[in-house]
């Protein structure tokens, strides 16, 4: 298996507003995990209210390693295999997870 991600800025059609702060493009990372052949796809999108930017994401994921794992379905070993790096980065491990 083989995670590939990249960052990718999105336009919003509307600017979403809250008390602090207002926006209109959100930045996420897309994964593309491979096996035989066929990708799979997820995407985080990282919360600065829990700790998380585009760039912490990428960072975690640069240390994912699937050494070991011979069928992505192994999801309860894969699961545990990403929380084992590091605790936190939740939208890292649901982009691996989705």
């Amino acid at each position: 298996m083989k995670l590939h991600s990249y960052p990718v800025d999105l336009q919003l059609t509307h600017t979403f507003t809250i008390a602090r702060s207002s926006r209109d493009i959100e930045p996420c990372i897309i994964t593309e995990i491979e096996h035989d052949g066929i990708i799979g796809y997820g995407e985080a999108a990282p919360s600065e209210r829990y700790g998380e930017t585009a760039e912490t994401v990428q960072a975690f994921l640069e240390r994912v390693d699937f050494v070991g794992i011979k069928d992505p379905f192994q999801i309860d070993d894969i699961l545990r295999s990403i929380e084992a790096i590091a605790p936190g980065n939740s939208s890292a491990k649901a982009a691996i997870d989705l």
